[in-house]
């Protein structure tokens, strides 16, 4: 894909298909349980927040509501305009959309106040740089959070394991590199709900694109147990 920055891996759903990733993003969490935990290690009121690998925008609406200025930083060209006509539609005149990665952010240092990952997929062992880089910009006492699937929990992490070869160990390794670093976790209980089985169906392709027969036909309804770990650490 050649509108991505030098050493940022693909995201197969969202960068090829955007607009099934919204009603997935419209789905996931619909009690609102990471917001809640979010809130309440953190108070972003008259802040700055960094958004890291932000796709297409949809959470920073969410996070204009209190801040003072949110950063959404993404890689992927096409990705990045979509979230810029979403900022622009929605007229969040303190919402800035950044080209860059989690190796490369545009911003001066001990500038945020709170800094989130939120599926980006690549953190954990191997990610130092990125890492390096987000607390740069970290203002002391500000925070990072990156939150992902915990796959020991949850139907969802049955489905992935399954999918795609992913084992406990795995899991394990991505936690002991969490903790290692300083971080502590959260691990919240969810789910996915959907508003319509066929909903349900075009989110299941893109996630699980050899599997998702097999899922449909062992799985009834348009509910999905899911599990996601918060990993956070507070700049000293």
């Amino acid at each position: 894909m050649k509108d991505l920055n030098a050493g940022v891996h693909i995201s197969p759903n969202i960068q090829s298909d955007s607009e099934i990733y919204e009603i997935e993003n419209l789905a996931c969490d619909p009690e609102n349980k990471i917001e809640d935990f979010l809130e309440s290690i953190f108070d972003w009121t008259g802040k700055k927040v960094l958004d890291i690998g932000c796709g297409t925008g949809f959470h920073l609406p969410y996070f204009s509501k209190k801040a003072d200025h949110v950063f959404g930083l993404e890689p992927h060209d096409s990705s990045r305009l979509k979230a810029l006509s979403r900022i622009y539609h929605l007229e969040l005149s303190n919402v800035s959309v950044l080209k860059g990665s989690a190796e490369s952010v545009l911003l001066e240092s001990d500038s945020i106040d709170f800094a989130i990952a939120r599926f980006t997929y690549f953190w954990g062992a191997g990610s130092e740089r990125g890492l390096e880089e987000v607390f740069r910009v970290l203002k002391p006492g500000g925070f990072f959070v990156t939150i992902d699937n915990n796959l020991d929990r949850g139907t969802f992490g049955s489905w992935v394991k399954e999918s795609f070869s992913f084992s406990e160990l795995k899991q394990a390794e991505i936690e002991k590199f969490w903790i290692e670093q300083g971080f502590a976790k959260e691990t919240i209980d969810s789910s996915w709900v959907f508003d319509n089985h066929l909903d349900f169906e075009k989110v299941l392709k893109i996630e699980f694109p050899k599997t998702y027969q097999r899922i449909l036909a062992s799985h009834k309804g348009k509910s999905v147990d899911y599990t996601f770990n918060i990993f956070y650490k507070q700049k000293s």
